[in-house]
């Protein structure tokens, strides 16, 4: 098995980490230098809960993921991260 990493992996990791951040600012709390790993996998599932939010709505944005980081990108993926935070502090 071989993993590549790629400008897409790049992206989304970067894209994952800063809606993660973001995200942790809104809702307030989470946002200890310590929790930066737990922040940034929060927005790295963000990331694709967003994209898979947006294609249920019919929400049509610009080709997500190409190797660059667009405002859409971040976007979806802060929509998908708030999301998943708010789920997951009302769960746990």
């Amino acid at each position: 098995m071989t993993i590549t990493i790629d400008a897409n992996m790049i992206s989304l990791l970067l894209i994952g980490f800063v809606a993660g951040t973001a995200a942790a600012s809104i809702m307030g709390g989470h946002r200890a230098p310590s929790m930066w790993l737990q922040n940034g996998v929060i927005g790295i599932l963000g990331a694709f809960l967003g994209k898979i939010i947006f294609d249920l709505l019919n929400i049509t944005i610009p080709e997500i993921l190409t190797g660059t980081i667009t405002v859409a990108d971040i976007l979806v993926a802060l929509t998908g991260a708030l999301v998943l935070m708010f789920v997951a502090r009302r769960v746990l």
